[in-house]
């Protein structure tokens, strides 16, 4: 009797633990199937296709390289590039003993290797450098908002601090904090008479700015030849007109007219750079102003030719 009952334990536990395993088995399986079935009722969410990772200067080259070549520009006209502009023309540079000290320990440091100690332009750099630099003691400068023979403002001194001239060895100092530029602008005005005898010119007025449209490119091609631009710019603008080989600056220098095919001209980018020159001229140079024989709309088609000389696959 109690082998019997030891036997019937045993094989009761035997049983229970069967049907137990079997239940987990059961369980696991259930869960299984459950799992399966969401994972094919549930589309997964949608991702982006993976994209290879590449080096941002490759991928901008690779950009340039697709992009399609500009047309000519009675089909398709380039977007206009302008340089940035620098400060509003009415700034004023603060003239304070402490400006001016700045001034002179900022020009002495970064300038006076080209320009000089005095700023006469003789300094020690000066000799090797293809664009003699400028003669801050006449007070006369090229770059300006100013109609010609007037002293610019300190906007265009400015400008021309922040932004270099492009094929020259005069850099960009955009860098610079906007208080040391000013100071700066303050020791240049210094360096010359003509700003304590006569008042700073007043800037001209810049028509409203038109996109590059083909009846307006078209119109500054006329207004190119009749104002006899090719003379010493070439018929194609390339700088190689019949008067190019003799033309001298005041100093008796040689000069040679600016390549107007080039992207970038030493008066800064786009058609406003380029008006701004057309109507103010470049003292100093033969670069005479048209400001007073072309009316603003005139002179802002021309502008607009000369622009597309440097910016289409094939000029006019």
């Amino acid at each position: 009797m109690h082998v019997m009952f030891k036997v019937s334990a045993q094989t009761y536990e035997t049983k229970v633990y069967q049907f137990t395993h079997s239940c987990i088995a059961l369980t696991i399986g259930l869960i299984l199937f459950l799992g399966s079935c969401t994972a094919i009722k549930t589309p997964p969410s949608p991702k982006a296709a993976p994209q290879e990772q590449t080096n941002d200067t490759e991928s901008i080259r690779s950009q340039e390289k697709e992009a399609p070549p500009r047309s000519d520009v009675t089909v398709e006209t380039p977007p206009i590039k302008e340089t940035p502009p620098a400060i509003a023309p009415s700034s004023k540079a603060p003239e304070t003993d402490e400006s001016l000290a700045k001034g002179k320990s900022l020009y002495q440091e970064h300038c006076a290797n080209c320009h000089g100690i005095g700023g006469d332009g003789k300094g020690p750099l000066a000799a090797d450098l293809s664009t003699k630099p400028q003669n801050f003691t006449k007070g006369e400068y090229k770059f300006r908002s100013t109609m010609s023979g007037e002293l610019p403002t300190d906007a265009d001194l400015f400008r021309t601090i922040t932004v270099g001239i492009p094929g020259t060895a005069m850099e960009s100092y955009q860098e610079f904090p906007q208080s040391d530029r000013m100071a700066l602008v303050a020791y240049l005005k210094s360096l010359s008479p003509r700003f304590l005898k006569s008042p700073q010119g007043t800037p001209i007025i810049f028509p409203v700015a038109r996109p590059q449209a083909p009846e307006s490119v078209t119109h500054g091609l006329q207004l190119y030849e009749e104002m006899q631009c090719s003379a010493c710019h070439g018929a194609k603008g390339r700088g190689d007109g019949e008067l190019a080989k003799d033309l001298t600056d005041t100093a008796g220098k040689p000069i040679q007219p600016a390549d107007l095919t080039r992207q970038r001209l030493k008066s800064g980018d786009g058609p406003k750079a380029i008006y701004r020159t057309i109507m103010t001229g470049l003292d100093g140079t033969p670069m005479p102003s048209y400001g007073y024989s072309l009316d603003p709309e005139k002179g802002w088609d021309l502008a607009l030719y000369i622009y597309s000389l440097a910016t289409t696959k094939e000029p006019l």
